[in-house]
């Protein structure tokens, strides 16, 4: 069974009731929250979701440079301090999947003297470490590439499948977009 969905975030600042209201009315079943769960009330998504008949099947993370999952040290360490919060508030919620961009969105090259090699085994090691949480919370990652104007890390769907198989972890996977 197939269930239609779409992301909210992409509404800008819409009011979160706007967008149930629209995505139901034009037949979704599922929402795609924004990764934002200091800014979301897991209360008021729960309501919204009874009232307008949607689940939230996904929540897309956002990833810029304080959330970096090829970070080495406290920055690695913050975006999977991030990607945890959003598993706590996504399992809440019964989401399924977060998204998860493994390099900060915009940035279309490689930190000064830092081999892409090493961003690589970063971003392995921090994916594992997210996945392992979120199994425990029902949870899968989806590593998301995105388009070479937005990264130059992973931005093919062939680079988002060898960083899935070398974190070789059951709850990370990929998912397309196709731009």
């Amino acid at each position: 069974m197939f269930r239609y969905g779409m992301t909210q975030w992409i509404a800008g600042e819409e009011p979160l009731e706007d967008s149930f209201r629209r995505l139901s009315a034009c037949g979704y079943d599922s929402i795609e929250l924004a990764g934002e769960p200091d800014r979301l009330d897991a209360a008021e998504c729960r309501r919204l979701m009874e009232a307008y008949g949607l689940k939230a099947d996904s929540m897309c993370g956002i990833f810029g440079e304080g959330r970096d999952l090829s970070g080495a040290g406290e920055t690695g360490e913050a975006a999977v301090r991030y990607v945890k919060k959003c598993v706590d508030f996504g399992a809440e919620l019964g989401t399924r999947v977060l998204i998860a961009v493994p390099s900060p969105v915009g940035r279309l090259s490689p930190p000064k003297g830092v081999p892409e090699e090493k961003l690589w085994d970063n971003a392995v090691r921090n994916l594992r470490a997210a996945g392992d949480y979120a199994a425990g919370k029902g949870l899968s990652i989806a590593i998301e590439a995105i388009n070479r104007y937005e990264t130059f890390f992973v931005n093919t769907i062939e680079k988002a499948c060898r960083l899935a198989d070398d974190a070789c972890h059951s709850a990370v996977g990929v998912m397309a977009d196709t731009f």
